[in-house]
């Protein structure tokens, strides 16, 4: 209802604030300006306005009836003050116009601030934010700084949501023109261009995950898509965000989704996308998930050398929906992460949040990342990481090294090589196109 009132009190007001339209000579000869200005004074504008009839009709040296005009002025006016008039004008978030009659003027001012008490509405804020319209500072002070604050917000979720879609559509462009590479120097310069701006790409959609979050003060959606991307937990850094705008934290809801997101992306799939993407894994899996990941990363990179990179569509994850309300109380909780192991169990008194990151007796991080599971079986490594995890060894025999830690590059980097020796089928590749080799059969 609100919203429905606020729509016709905008389209009242871009009628009222209309300047006066240009007038031909003929207008000016034969207008009738007690009609004028009461049309005017009926809308609120002000009878100065008739200094910009003048203007128009001294091109023609006609001089507009002032007396007419500010007879009909004079009456019109007083249709304009009502209360209802100025609830209207509240209600759009414009400022109080001292254009009234003293005798009405009381009651125009008393809707007014009526209409400014629903405008200033912590929710009306964030909705005026998303839609870029102007602030003009009528709020009264003491709903003045909760307004600004969503209102704020709205602005960044606004710009951020801008921001990111510039950046999808450059990586998009850039994709398309890599595929279409052939030449070797080329299409490596465009593989370090893509590199860089995936990294800005997904620096921008936490962003918009993380204000997003602040809007409604539930984090679980934010946590759900950190988890599927392979981001680390992140929760005291959205809430670091969420302060800056006044907003509550829920750091139960993007634990929830975090511990399931995760759980998705430690598979075969995820692995080889990332690896055949190019992307970087950023260590957040853990137990045979890890070995899950690993095992399709690096057939990934082998198929992202030998030129597939785009070959593997990106994984579809099942939907997921928070598995507790809102605030719910520390016994909700606790029976739904028997329902979902992903889910760590805080109950009170468990200590507090270790804002380092590091998962230790009393943090609230999920469990999983408090310390790595290494199984003794079968070596595959990767950089940053001392441990093993259970797999078969490859078919050489060979200790099978992580193909970025030879040269010490991230997994983003495009120039990666393999530690274990490549067979002769492997090593044949077309000089002038490196991505012209087929990828050998999985072991």
């Amino acid at each position: 209802m609100h919203r429905f009132i606020y729509l016709l009190a905008m389209l009242w007001l871009a009628v009222t604030l209309a300047g006066c339209a240009s007038m031909s000579k003929k207008d000016c000869q034969t207008a009738d300006w007690h009609s004028i200005g009461y049309n005017d004074g009926a809308r609120g504008i002000y009878y100065s306005n008739l200094d910009n009839y003048r203007k128009r009709c001294s091109e023609y040296q006609i001089a507009p009836d002032a007396n007419a005009y500010q007879t009909g002025w004079n009456q019109g006016i007083r249709s304009y003050c009502t209360g209802e008039t100025g609830y209207r004008i509240g209600m759009s978030g414009q400022a109080y116009q001292n254009i009234c009659p003293a005798d009405l003027a009381a009651g125009y001012l008393a809707g007014w601030q009526q209409g400014v008490q629903q405008y200033c509405t912590p929710e009306n804020g964030l909705r005026q934010g998303l839609a870029g319209y102007p602030y003009r500072g009528v709020c009264p002070s003491s709903m003045a700084d909760e307004f600004q604050n969503r209102y704020r917000l709205g602005l960044d979720v606004r710009q951020a949501r801008a921001n990111h879609q510039n950046l999808e559509y450059q990586v998009d462009h850039l994709r398309k023109s890599l595929t279409a590479e052939q030449d070797s120097h080329r299409y490596h310069e465009l593989l370090d261009e893509l590199a860089r701006l995936r990294h800005r790409e997904g620096h921008s959609a936490f962003t918009v995950r993380a204000l997003e979050a602040c809007t409604n003060d539930d984090w679980f959606d934010a946590g759900l898509s950190d988890g599927e991307s392979g981001n680390p937990y992140q929760a005291d850094e959205i809430d670091r965000i969420c302060r800056n705008y006044g907003s509550g934290e829920d750091e139960a809801g993007y634990r929830d989704g975090w511990s399931r997101g995760n759980n998705h992306y430690c598979s075969y799939d995820s692995g080889l996308y990332a690896g055949q993407s190019n992307q970087e894994y950023r260590g957040v899996c853990n137990g045979p998930g890890y070995g899950l990941f690993w095992s399709g990363y690096l057939r990934g990179i082998q198929l992202f050398q030998a030129g597939h990179y785009d070959d593997h569509p990106r994984p579809q994850y099942p939907h997921e929906e928070r598995s507790h309300p809102r605030n719910a109380q520390p016994g909700h909780q606790q029976g739904n992460a028997a329902q979902h192991p992903g889910v760590h169990e805080i109950r009170p008194g468990q200590g507090q949040v270790n804002r380092q990151g590091q998962g230790k007796a009393g943090s609230k991080q999920p469990a999983g990342l408090a310390k790595k599971e290494h199984p003794v079986a079968g070596h595959v490594t990767h950089p940053g990481h001392r441990g093993s995890v259970a797999g078969k060894k490859p078919a050489d025999k060979q200790q099978a090294k992580h193909p970025d830690q030879k040269r010490g590059f991230g997994p983003d980097h495009p120039d990666k090589t393999e530690d274990k020796q490549p067979t002769d089928k492997q090593q044949t590749q077309p000089a002038a196109n490196p991505r012209g080799a087929q990828p050998q059969p999985e072991q």
